[in-house]
């Protein structure tokens, strides 16, 4: 793996996997892809094993995969059901282990949104029951799960880095980290100074500008506050765009640009 940076190992976009020949030739390292498109889970493995076959031959790298569990599969609340979660996690990780994937983003706000008038410490311990089980599944497979804050209107439960830090801290095993997607920290405000003291948790990261989530340098969002904390608190990782773009061919070689400039200022 080529060195983009001294904590930033990688650029990735979270696209198709069809986009990832056009992308190497921008400068980039892998994509980012989704759970439900690309592994399939409902689906019977004789349904996709020719388009695995296809992506390892064509030696497509899949470094991680997001949108991890449908809304109709809930975490929390009263209609939680962590045995099905789980057959259908074991499906997502055994697949993942095939295609070489290293870890599933762990978003999934309509899974782990709180129902209306449900409890918080209800909900942040079945939560951590079901993480303390799913983990070691992960790990049976080489897989991470990569818990992502999610800004507060999207998810009602786990919004900043520090309360993904603490559901970490609960859970306590090695194949659960977590995500820092600057565009959910910029839309809750929370401080490069907050994000310093978790960044021992996260083991990936997403970026997006602020105001439209648009690809960075659109808007010439100052991402440098940030890259400045979590490189003063330890992160060596990669970072995944997760934005909306205009023209992909177009732009990737210019934001990838843009990125990799505010990380060697700081």
């Amino acid at each position: 793996m080529r060195e983009v940076a001294p904590f930033v190992t990688g650029f990735g976009v979270c696209t198709s996997y069809k986009n990832y020949l056009m992308l190497k030739g921008a400068g980039y390292d892998y994509v980012e892809e989704s759970v439900g498109r690309l592994l399939s889970p409902n689906l019977p493995s004789v349904k996709v094993s020719g388009l695995f076959s296809q992506i390892k031959e064509t030696g497509i790298e899949i470094y991680a995969c997001n949108s991890f569990l449908p809304r109709s599969l809930k975490s929390v609340g009263e209609q939680a059901n962590h045995e099905t979660v789980l057959k259908y996690a074991d499906i997502v990780f055994q697949r993942s282990k095939q295609l070489g994937v290293k870890g599933i983003v762990f978003g999934s706000s309509g899974s782990r949104r709180m129902p209306e008038g449900f409890s918080r410490e209800k909900a942040e311990v079945q939560f951590v029951e079901l993480l303390k089980k799913m983990a070691p599944l992960a790990q049976s497979y080489g897989v991470e799960i990569w818990l992502e804050p999610l800004n507060r209107k999207e998810d009602n439960f786990i919004n900043t880095q520090v309360q993904g830090a603490a559901i970490i801290e609960k859970v306590g095993h090695p194949s659960l980290g977590m995500v820092c997607d600057l565009f959910h920290v910029a839309r809750n405000g929370e401080t490069p100074e907050s994000l310093r003291e978790t960044t021992r948790y996260v083991r990936h990261c997403h970026i997006a500008e602020k105001a439209k989530r648009t690809a960075p340098g659109m808007e010439k969002f100052d991402f440098k506050p940030y890259f400045s904390a979590l490189k003063k608190g330890g992160y060596r990782g990669r970072m995944s765009m997760e934005c909306g773009w205009e023209n992909m061919q177009k732009q990737a070689v210019d934001v990838r640009k843009y990125v990799q400039a505010q990380i060697d200022a700081v």
